[in-house]
């Protein structure tokens, strides 16, 4: 069976450290929905894009930018008990 649970660590993990792209995918998935129903429902398919970068922890003002620890590996801060 599947682990949700960690399957959502690693998406969190992996939007840490790359926000700009998790940002580039979610705006090309909300372009293509709002293509496919002519525009009809961009308010709600926008909010669900930030409901997602919400979830992940992609702050949108900060897409741009890589998280301040994005380069350490998980081990660097264990030892530090």
């Amino acid at each position: 069976m599947v682990d949700f649970g960690s399957l959502l660590n690693k998406a969190k993990d992996f939007a840490r450290k790359n926000p700009t792209k998790v940002r580039d995918g979610l705006t090309k998935a909300e372009d293509t929905i709002s293509s496919k129903t002519g525009g009809k429902y961009d308010s709600q398919i926008h909010s669900a894009g930030d409901q997602v970068e919400k979830q992940l922890g992609v702050d949108p003002q900060q897409a741009d930018k890589p998280a301040p620890d994005a380069g350490t590996q998980s081990g660097d801060t264990q030892g530090s008990n």
